[in-house]
């Protein structure tokens, strides 16, 4: 597929969501020009950059629309101009997503009282459409303000947007008594007030004496799988597996299996470090 190369920065000097520099949506030595006329690959470009974002940082990724939406982008007619109308079709099943997960309520376009969707768009409305950070802490503990709004709203009371926390919704508790904390459930996509939403791991016989399997579900979109041992548990030293056969990342499976195919005696621990992007 070909997309045209979004050549602009944010105005005013301000940066953006860090997805926008992390995934290359934008040439940060270009010089700003929020007036100029976007055209249907610079909207393209967006948009899968932006599913991509949501991919790593959504409990069930982007979703069947976006996904759908994604797909369906043709890969001509990258140069006409886009109008607002097509803006807002692009948006909206992005929207729909954060609106499904508490990020917002509503479509930034749903107050305007008066629209002209044939209107062309420029490249600052592009920008606005997409602004939104699903990494942003205001607590700075690596918690996002919206999985803390989405499930603790009011945990300190009056917690609507997830700016503050307490001893219920810091990155540290357990709110529900699992041994997974808050941190880890957001990392693993899992829900921190449900007891029966935990990450397990088993190890399971194989038709080899000699060989492991490890067994680990749910996976998440996005994450990084890494199975890691060690032979002793009081030094702390954990290294990555390298004697394994089997998958590494999720692959869109709800769990996943490695073999170890050369285990250390006389015993071998195991765990899955868990990783975002």
């Amino acid at each position: 597929m070909f997309l045209a190369w979004l050549v602009m920065v944010p105005a005013c000097g301000a940066q953006g969501p860090s997805w926008w520099t992390n995934r290359s949506v934008i040439n940060t030595n270009a010089s700003p020009n929020d007036y100029a006329l976007v055209n249907q690959g610079q909207v393209k470009n967006m948009a899968v950059h932006a599913a991509a974002e949501m991919n790593a940082d959504l409990p069930g990724g982007a979703g069947t629309n976006v996904t759908a939406l994604i797909n369906s982008f043709s890969t001509t007619n990258n140069y006409l101009p886009a109008n607002l109308g097509q803006l807002k079709s692009v948006a909206q099943p992005f929207y729909d997503r954060l609106i499904a997960v508490g990020y917002t309520n509503a479509y930034p376009w749903a107050s305007a009282t008066t629209t002209n969707d044939f209107a062309i768009a420029n490249i600052g409305q592009l920008k606005n459409l997409f602004a939104w950070d699903l990494t942003y802490s205001s607590v700075g503990d690596g918690i996002p303000n919206w999985w803390r709004a989405l499930y603790f709203a009011n945990q300190p009371t009056g917690n609507q947007n997830g700016t503050m926390t307490n001893s219920q919704s810091c990155a540290a508790c357990d709110a529900d008594g699992t041994g997974q904390n808050n941190m880890f459930k957001y990392v693993t996509g899992l829900n921190p007030t449900n007891t029966a939403s935990v990450f397990l791991l088993n190890i399971t016989p194989t038709n080899q004496p000699s060989q492991n399997n490890l067994l680990f579900t749910p996976l998440a979109l996005g994450r990084t799988y890494t199975p890691e041992f060690s032979t002793d548990l009081t030094s702390g030293v954990w290294l990555p597996l390298s004697t394994y056969l089997g998958p590494l990342t999720n692959n869109n499976r709800t769990q996943a299996s490695v073999i170890d195919t050369n285990p250390i005696p006389p015993r071998e621990f195991y765990r899955i470090q868990i990783s975002l992007p």
